[in-house]
């Protein structure tokens, strides 16, 4: 029995266990083209993208001293609202001169204080840029893409502009400011030994032009052949984030609780056969024990009562139960 009740001790936990609800911690964030904003202006679809993939992903929430930038790493700079400090650009200059990749998605943020330190010409020109080529509004312009980066399209929200030629280019009918032309939206520089691509719209990677965009961003990392993604968060406006847990109340089976009674019960019927086979064979030893006890004390005082020799007595009482009709003389 107490077999039994340590058996259904360890099923009861189990089952117990089993419906506890689940703790899961989440990162929460609402500050616009944060990796950890599921609101529509956020980027979380798209981190969870690189997260599926076998790539490392580092999002940076202090200053860029406190990492140690692997090789062949990509640094995402997405929707920058706030000032960059020598010291990180000097930072951002020896990643990429180490042969990494800087991506800078900004269309009116403060990206261009990079450019600027580098000494590059091509920034972006934060003028609003406008086409004919829109698929719902005006504000959502499709673009080509050239093969070596997949192909496809790719949707912008109000976009800007690069001021020099790129990978992606606009139609000749597009306007920027004052002027219509073909301008870039998505553009790349080689600097040092890695090289820098610009593209002129953070609403690229947000969660609410991710339908359209996903395979762009999919052939885009591919194409970036990267083992190491950092996503720039410290650069957003009032960036906070908060830790939340959500629980998930978890339920067992009907047809586990099922399996889990027919186990009890088989366990039960074992257990009870092995215990009433136990005490069978000890009561019949006890009595077995008891008999033979009994019987040899009857004949000894039959010897002695009769003057009879004790082994004889017993040799004839053995023929008689083996029904062997010798006989053998008892002497006195």
């Amino acid at each position: 029995m107490e077999k039994y009740f340590k058996y259904l001790l360890i099923a009861l936990m189990g089952a117990i266990f089993l419906s506890l609800p689940a703790g899961v911690p989440m990162i929460k964030s609402y500050s616009e083209y944060s990796s950890f904003n599921t609101d529509w202006n956020g980027c979380s679809k798209f981190t969870k993208q690189l997260y599926d993939s076998d790539i490392i992903i580092t999002p940076i929430y202090s200053p860029y001293e406190d990492y140690n930038f692997n090789k062949n790493g990509v640094l995402f700079i997405i929707g920058p609202e706030t000032d960059f400090l020598d010291l990180e650009i000097e930072k951002l200059e020896n990643f990429v001169k180490d042969g990494n990749t800087l991506v800078i998605a900004d269309d009116f943020g403060t990206s261009n204080q990079i450019l600027e330190k580098l000494n590059l010409k091509n920034k972006f020109t934060k003028n609003k840029l406008n086409d004919i080529f829109y698929i719902s509004n005006e504000n959502l312009v499709e673009y080509k893409v050239p093969e070596n980066y997949g192909g496809g399209i790719i949707v912008t929200n109000i976009p800007t502009s690069t001021s020099k030629s790129g990978l992606v280019t606009t139609s000749n009918f597009s306007k920027s400011g004052s002027k219509i032309t073909s301008l870039s939206l998505m553009s790349e520089i080689n600097y040092g030994n890695g090289k820098i691509i610009l593209i002129a719209d953070p609403d690229v990677f947000t969660n609410g032009l991710y339908e359209y965009n996903q395979d762009f961003l999919e052939n885009f990392i591919v194409k970036l052949n990267s083992n190491h993604i950092y996503i720039d968060e410290i650069h957003h406006k009032d960036f906070e984030y908060e830790i939340s847990v959500f629980y998930i109340q978890k339920s067992v089976p009907k047809e586990f609780t099922l399996f889990l009674m027919l186990i009890l019960i088989s366990l039960f019927q074992i257990s009870n056969k092995k215990l009433f086979n136990n005490a069978t064979k000890k009561l019949i030893s006890k009595f077995a024990k008891k008999g033979k006890k009994d019987e040899e004390e009857m004949l000894k005082n039959i010897s002695e009562n009769n003057s009879i020799d004790l082994n004889d007595l017993k040799r004839v009482i053995k023929n008689i139960k083996d029904g062997n009709n010798g006989r053998t003389r008892i002497t006195k």
